[in-house]
């Protein structure tokens, strides 16, 4: 057994950090007096080590220690005797497969020694930007997507010769961190009145889960923190292509603001992303308008108020208006609404001071633009929702046949 040393730790920096052979733990519990660090042997669910805090830094427990050997080990938390998984874990152990609830789901130990080279933000402007929103497993997954590494962070940077092809300069990846697919929603039985609990597979990211972590089940490689390597890799080889990369965000109702913005400036910082996509309460919303690091990176978000002074930065113009406002317009104008004219007209000139516009026609949740010259009204009845998922209106039209 290695022989650990102990010592006081930084408050500051929450979750593990590893740094000059020592790794900093900085840990909040929901409460509990009784703290302790688990220490994991790799490929096992045993405790290997107990180290308890005994250090407290208002409600931060923190320590740091030597002598552990993070190719080694893997960690979690105690608290009062219940184990929990560090909410700020930059690499999570047990959910690499795709669609299957882990019985336990560890932190790994990540070091921060990926060569970026000469890697840099393109600061593309926004009335140069053309963007493709993707989801990292659905891109590629695909037999006719003609990559090796299907539905993973390789396989859309096999598809880079094609994003060039159509003039994109932003990939925005859909929730792109370890969210929680596998989701248990409690119900009531129609037929016995009694409580049952109803599997379902959040395809899009839109849950909870370990927001500092790239997904496990996106990476090609199957050694632990392989995601972390290839998704660095692509950003990098994707600015060497002149595109840019935004990675969209899901917060629940409630999460701490503290917690969102170390979130955000951990990816910004660590993984050179050059958008964020957000849709938080207005309070945290201006938080992160005014946030100093954030300043000259992309913020995309819907329905900004008009008020040109409650958003965005006038010097930078960081923030964008990603709503479907022009969508709708432009559905109703090309399928011959009356009273469009001007409506589509306000659309295109719209451009306020200090907020960008993105303009688009198709989104995920709605209908594409092949369906919506197709159906009148959607036909998802095979996917689990019992056609509840997606817009209810997509202000399409089948041309009198379907």
């Amino acid at each position: 057994m290695s022989k650990f040393e102990v010592s006081k730790g930084n408050p500051l920096t929450l979750g593990a950090t590893v740094c000059c052979g020592s790794v900093n733990f900085a840990f909040v519990p929901d409460g509990g007096k009784e703290v302790e660090l688990l220490l994991y042997k790799k490929g096992g669910n045993r405790v290997a080590k107990r180290i308890p805090f005994e250090e407290r830094v208002g409600n931060v427990f923190c320590m740091k220690v030597k002598g552990i050997d993070i190719n080694e080990y893997d960690y979690n938390f105690s608290v009062d005797g219940k184990v929990v998984t560090d909410p700020y874990a930059k690499a999570t152990v047990g959910k690499k497969e795709w669609g299957v609830a882990p019985k336990l789901v560890k932190g790994a130990f990540v070091a921060n020694d990926f060569d970026w080279e000469d890697d840099k933000k393109l600061n593309i402007p926004f009335d140069e930007t053309i963007m493709y929103r993707l989801h990292v497993r659905g891109f590629t997954k695909s037999k006719t997507s003609k990559v090796k590494n299907k539905g993973t962070f390789l396989g859309i940077a096999e598809k880079i010769p094609y994003l060039k092809e159509l003039g994109v300069n932003l990939v925005e990846l859909m929730p792109a961190y370890d969210f929680n697919e596998k989701e248990i929603k409690a119900a009531t039985s129609m037929v016995t009145s009694k409580s049952i609990t109803n599997p379902t597979l959040n395809y899009w990211g839109y849950t909870d889960g370990y927001s500092f972590a790239p997904k496990a089940s996106f990476a090609a490689g199957k050694e632990i923190g392989a995601e972390v390597n290839e998704l660095k890799g692509l950003i990098k080889e994707l600015h060497k292509n002149g595109i840019e990369v935004s990675m969209e965000f899901y917060f629940t109702y409630g999460t701490c603001p503290q917690y969102i913005l170390d979130v955000l400036h951990y990816w910004v910082l660590e993984y050179h992303i050059d958008g964020i996509h957000v849709n938080c309460e207005e309070t945290v919303m201006k938080m992160i308008e005014r946030d100093a690091l954030l300043s000259d990176t992309k913020i995309f978000t819907y329905s900004i108020p008009m008020a040109d002074s409650i958003y965005g930065q006038l010097d930078t113009r960081n923030f964008a208006d990603f709503n479907d406002d022009f969508m709708v317009a432009v559905r109703k104008f090309v399928k011959g609404d009356e009273d469009m004219l001007g409506d589509i007209a306000g659309r295109i000139k719209k451009n306020p001071n200090s907020t960008a516009v993105v303009n688009y026609v198709a989104n995920h949740n709605t209908f594409t633009l092949y369906d919506a010259v197709s159906y009148d009204k959607k036909y998802n009845m095979e996917n689990g929702e019992n056609n509840n998922d997606g817009a209810i209106y997509n202000y399409s039209w089948n041309c009198g046949e379907e």
